[in-house]
Protein backbone atom coordinates (compact mmCIF):
# COMPACT_ATOMS: atom_id res chain seq x y z
CA UNK A 1 0.00 0.00 0.00
CA UNK A 2 2.61 2.59 0.59
CA UNK A 3 4.22 1.72 -2.36
CA UNK A 4 1.61 2.10 -4.29
CA UNK A 5 0.89 5.92 -2.67
CA UNK A 6 4.46 6.74 -2.97
CA UNK A 7 4.47 5.57 -6.66
CA UNK A 8 0.91 7.89 -7.33
CA UNK A 9 2.57 10.60 -5.79
CA UNK A 10 5.74 10.95 -7.50
CA UNK A 11 3.59 10.17 -11.09
CA UNK A 12 1.50 13.06 -10.00
CA UNK A 13 4.48 15.24 -9.20
CA UNK A 14 5.96 14.86 -12.47
CA UNK A 15 3.10 15.17 -14.29
CA UNK A 16 2.30 18.53 -12.53
CA UNK A 17 6.03 19.43 -13.37
CA UNK A 18 5.61 18.38 -17.12
CA UNK A 19 2.36 20.74 -17.13
CA UNK A 20 4.84 23.15 -15.95
CA UNK A 21 7.50 23.24 -17.30
CA UNK A 22 5.23 23.03 -20.87
CA UNK A 23 3.20 26.15 -19.52
CA UNK A 24 6.20 28.47 -18.31
CA UNK A 25 9.73 28.55 -20.18
CA UNK A 26 12.81 27.65 -18.45
CA UNK A 27 14.14 31.47 -18.51
CA UNK A 28 11.63 32.66 -16.18
CA UNK A 29 9.37 34.90 -18.39
CA UNK A 30 6.18 34.93 -18.83
CA UNK A 31 5.08 31.82 -21.64
CA UNK A 32 3.58 33.39 -25.10
CA UNK A 33 0.43 34.90 -25.73
CA UNK A 34 -2.37 32.94 -27.30
CA UNK A 35 -3.07 33.95 -31.28
CA UNK A 36 -5.73 36.84 -31.32
CA UNK A 37 -8.58 35.88 -32.72
CA UNK A 38 -9.28 35.68 -36.47
CA UNK A 39 -11.40 38.37 -38.07
CA UNK A 40 -14.76 37.70 -38.96
CA UNK A 41 -16.92 39.87 -41.18
CA UNK A 42 -19.97 41.62 -40.42
CA UNK A 43 -23.57 41.47 -42.16
CA UNK A 44 -22.51 45.10 -43.59
CA UNK A 45 -18.87 44.20 -44.63
CA UNK A 46 -20.21 41.43 -46.73
CA UNK A 47 -23.50 43.30 -48.34
CA UNK A 48 -20.77 45.80 -49.43
CA UNK A 49 -18.37 43.70 -50.52
CA UNK A 50 -21.18 41.82 -52.20
CA UNK A 51 -22.51 44.37 -53.78
CA UNK A 52 -19.03 45.14 -55.65
CA UNK A 53 -18.59 41.57 -57.36
CA UNK A 54 -18.79 41.60 -60.95
CA UNK A 55 -21.79 39.28 -61.01
CA UNK A 56 -24.24 39.73 -63.78
CA UNK A 57 -22.90 37.09 -65.98
CA UNK A 58 -23.11 34.23 -63.69
CA UNK A 59 -26.95 35.70 -62.35
CA UNK A 60 -27.40 35.63 -66.26
CA UNK A 61 -26.43 32.38 -66.65
CA UNK A 62 -28.03 30.76 -63.16
CA UNK A 63 -31.65 32.49 -64.66
CA UNK A 64 -31.35 31.12 -67.78
CA UNK A 65 -30.20 27.26 -66.93
CA UNK A 66 -32.16 26.93 -63.65
CA UNK A 67 -35.69 26.86 -65.25
CA UNK A 68 -34.37 24.36 -68.04
CA UNK A 69 -32.64 21.80 -65.82
CA UNK A 70 -35.59 21.94 -63.21
CA UNK A 71 -37.98 21.51 -65.54
CA UNK A 72 -35.89 18.35 -66.72
CA UNK A 73 -36.26 17.44 -62.77
CA UNK A 74 -40.17 17.53 -63.37
CA UNK A 75 -40.53 15.32 -66.36
CA UNK A 76 -38.32 13.04 -64.82
CA UNK A 77 -35.60 12.78 -67.87
CA UNK A 78 -32.75 13.10 -65.49
CA UNK A 79 -31.91 10.13 -63.59
CA UNK A 80 -28.51 11.42 -62.13
CA UNK A 81 -26.04 14.24 -62.09
CA UNK A 82 -24.09 12.44 -65.14
CA UNK A 83 -27.42 13.31 -67.11
CA UNK A 84 -27.64 17.07 -65.77
CA UNK A 85 -23.64 17.35 -66.54
CA UNK A 86 -24.00 16.12 -69.78
CA UNK A 87 -26.70 18.79 -70.70
CA UNK A 88 -24.67 21.86 -69.47
CA UNK A 89 -22.25 20.13 -71.50
CA UNK A 90 -24.18 20.43 -74.79
CA UNK A 91 -25.87 23.89 -73.61
CA UNK A 92 -24.32 26.84 -75.61
CA UNK A 93 -24.92 30.20 -73.65
CA UNK A 94 -24.41 32.17 -77.14
CA UNK A 95 -27.10 35.08 -77.25
CA UNK A 96 -27.69 34.57 -73.44
CA UNK A 97 -23.85 36.30 -71.97
CA UNK A 98 -23.61 39.62 -72.11
CA UNK A 99 -21.07 40.51 -74.92
CA UNK A 100 -17.82 41.15 -73.48
CA UNK A 101 -15.68 44.73 -73.92
CA UNK A 102 -13.97 44.34 -77.15
CA UNK A 103 -10.38 44.46 -77.43
CA UNK A 104 -8.79 48.05 -77.99
CA UNK A 105 -5.39 47.64 -79.36
CA UNK A 106 -3.84 51.11 -78.35
CA UNK A 107 -0.37 52.60 -79.89
CA UNK A 108 2.89 53.78 -78.16
CA UNK A 109 2.45 57.83 -77.96
CA UNK A 110 5.84 59.37 -76.59
CA UNK A 111 5.61 62.18 -73.90
CA UNK A 112 8.07 63.80 -71.98
CA UNK A 113 7.72 61.70 -69.44
CA UNK A 114 8.08 58.29 -71.13
CA UNK A 115 11.02 59.25 -73.08
CA UNK A 116 12.80 60.38 -69.68
CA UNK A 117 12.04 57.39 -68.16
CA UNK A 118 13.04 55.16 -71.54
CA UNK A 119 16.01 57.36 -71.60
CA UNK A 120 17.07 56.81 -67.72
CA UNK A 121 15.97 53.30 -68.35
CA UNK A 122 18.31 52.25 -70.99
CA UNK A 123 21.54 54.37 -69.23
CA UNK A 124 20.75 52.49 -66.55
CA UNK A 125 21.14 49.24 -68.18
CA UNK A 126 24.21 50.19 -70.09
CA UNK A 127 25.78 51.13 -66.60
CA UNK A 128 25.02 48.37 -64.77
CA UNK A 129 26.31 46.18 -66.96
CA UNK A 130 29.43 47.53 -68.33
CA UNK A 131 30.34 46.98 -64.67
CA UNK A 132 32.85 44.03 -65.06
CA UNK A 133 35.11 46.89 -66.98
CA UNK A 134 34.50 49.91 -65.55
CA UNK A 135 34.09 52.39 -68.28
CA UNK A 136 32.82 55.42 -66.49
CA UNK A 137 33.47 56.80 -63.45
CA UNK A 138 30.04 55.73 -61.50
CA UNK A 139 30.36 58.66 -58.87
CA UNK A 140 29.16 61.28 -61.82
CA UNK A 141 26.87 59.59 -63.00
CA UNK A 142 23.56 60.76 -62.12
CA UNK A 143 20.50 57.91 -63.44
CA UNK A 144 17.57 60.01 -61.55
CA UNK A 145 17.15 63.40 -61.42
CA UNK A 146 14.56 64.56 -58.87
CA UNK A 147 12.42 67.68 -59.28
CA UNK A 148 11.49 69.84 -56.08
Amino acid sequence: DGDASVASASAASVADAATTSATTPASGSRAPAPPPPSWQPDEETLLTVKKKLPLQAVMCMINYLQPRIEGMLMEGDVSDQAAVLKYLKNTTMVGVLPVPHPIVIRTYQASPYTSMWFTSYVWGVIFTRSQRMPMYDWKKIKLVVINN
